[in-house]
């Protein structure tokens, strides 16, 4: 039998992020590395304070 899903992929982790201005939150794919998002409303969301779940 084949697995056909992967709870993990390798080359991305979706991860929640929320806004700390408005409270959307955002679902990212986060690639290896720093990056940061813009939010819908102009606040850029960082991803070096979310990594506390890697």
């Amino acid at each position: 039998m084949f697995k056909t899903a992967q709870a993990k992929p390798s080359h991305a982790v979706l991860q929640e992020l929320e806004c700390h201005r408005c409270g959307v939150v955002l679902v990212a794919e986060v690639p290896k590395g720093d990056a940061s998002y813009q939010c819908v409303c102009g606040a850029h969301i960082e991803l070096a304070a979310m990594k506390q779940a890697a």
